[in-house]
């Protein structure tokens, strides 16, 4: 350990020496255990080695020597310091191994006679890493011990850098989470207040769940969770007071208008012509909820909602739409949209080997309809060539593959598009190689 020295066979510090032996202040926030050498007390059964000693430690991981302790036919060795403290919580840190001999090492460490922990370190080839549990210490002067538990056998233990770490108590959850619970139990309708201050609270709701579930908060940031959640819950803006519920909504799809084709890519249109307004937009797909948006009430002024859908395959979607205001909600019709052009056009191929040699290029044209998001083409069904396309419904897309080196022979050619929603393949192009 560093800064061991032989005097006394002592242990040297740990860490550097305070005065005294005592901390410095409160505000420093690791605490080195003062010189072995004056301050540690070892009973028969604890002391000191080096490395390449006897015991046949692991090498030290501070400087040369290591403390070690002994339990031998059921007598506990111990290693001791009294040291002054500030009052805070603390956890004791170090490093251990045991020795290649004899059983397996057992040791608790204490406060004064409070246990703070038990350990039994198992690798004998090298020191590893622990430290007790967060303890509250009162000011003034209190003892770290080391002692040995087991009840028969031969058997050591090593440490090596013990440190005395001022550490954060558990943060004190208890009035953020009445808050939290609280508000939970209000049971705020969204569609009572305006959309901002709405967002305010549930980001600082998120926020408190958060605070609540980490373990490793700490006070500050559950003190920041409850300060933000208490002034979004006083900060709520009410909408101006609705008369009645929502009037009916009426939906549209632009599918068939906006392409030419009943693809999967449209929009669906919500339009409340006349009428008490809403604050929420709710889209439903099939009695799902696809779609929430926040509306600006101005009664009785019309109001208007747009969702784009995109990637649906072939088949029937039916829409629906609620409109909700603090009087209660409103549903319209069904509004059912039929895709039946969802996959890519056809495509055709050409060629252009017209001499008939074994060079020449394949070419791949979707004059119009559902473009494709990727091109692939096979050879006597051997996928020889694979592009990526720029979709851009209903234009035409093109493709061009440059074939060399074939001998002598037929050589057959189908290309395929592909979308989100599906692929299509374009019928079979012969081209024979004559030379």
């Amino acid at each position: 350990m560093a800064a061991l020295t032989a005097a006394r066979e002592g242990l040297a510090a740990f860490v550097p020496a305070l005065a005294n032996g005592g901390f410095e202040s409160p505000a420093v926030t690791s605490y080195r255990v003062g010189p072995m050498t004056y301050d540690w007390m070892f009973n028969g059964l604890s002391g000191v080695q080096k490395n390449g000693s006897v015991f046949g430690a692991p090498a030290a991981p501070e400087g040369t020597q290591t403390a070690l302790i002994t339990s031998k036919n059921g007598s506990q060795g111990e290693l001791s310091q009294t040291i002054r403290f500030a009052e805070g919580a603390y956890k004791v840190a170090f490093q251990a191994a045991r020795r290649d001999f004899g059983g397996q090492v057992a040791f608790d460490v204490y406060y004064d006679t409070t246990l703070l922990a038990s350990f039994s370190p198992s690798n004998k080839t090298a020191f590893a890493a622990f430290e007790t549990p967060i303890f509250t210490a009162a000011a003034g002067n209190h003892t770290i011990r080391f002692v040995t538990t087991n009840a028969s056998g031969d058997n050591t233990a090593f440490l090596d850098g013990i440190v005395v770490q001022q550490a954060m108590p558990p943060a004190d959850r208890t009035q953020l989470q009445v808050k939290y619970d609280a508000i939970a139990a209000e049971g705020l309708n969204e569609a009572a207040y305006t959309a901002g201050s709405w967002s305010a609270l549930q980001t600082a709701l998120n926020s408190a769940a958060a605070a609540l579930a980490d373990e490793a908060s700490t006070q500050k940031q559950v003190d920041a969770a409850l300060s933000a959640l208490t002034a979004a819950r006083a900060g709520l803006v009410a909408e101006p007071p609705a008369a009645a519920k929502p009037g009916v909504p009426v939906l549209s799809s632009d599918n068939g208008y906006d392409t030419g084709l009943l693809d999967g890519d449209y929009k669906i249109s919500m339009n409340l012509w006349y009428g008490e307004n809403a604050t929420i937009f709710k889209l439903y797909e099939n009695d799902m909820l696809i779609d929430t948006q926040r509306l600006a009430s101005a009664s009785p002024a019309a109001q208007t909602a747009f969702t784009s859908i995109s990637g649906r395959a072939d088949g029937t979607y039916l829409y629906r739409a609620e409109l909700i205001n603090a009087k209660g909600a409103t549903s319209s019709e069904v509004l059912t949209v039929t895709v039946k052009d969802a996959k890519p056009g056809k495509p055709v191929l050409s060629a252009n080997n017209w001499d008939g040699d074994g060079s020449y290029d394949v070419a791949m044209n979707l004059w119009w309809g559902t473009n494709g998001s990727a091109y692939r083409l096979f050879e006597n069904g051997v996928l020889i060539d694979t592009k990526p396309l720029t979709p851009g419904t209903p234009s035409a897309q093109a493709a061009t593959t440059a074939v060399s080196g074939r001998t002598p022979g037929t050589y057959e050619y189908r290309a395929e598009l592909a979308n989100a929603a599906g692929a299509t393949t374009s019928d079979t192009l012969i081209v024979q190689v004559t030379k």
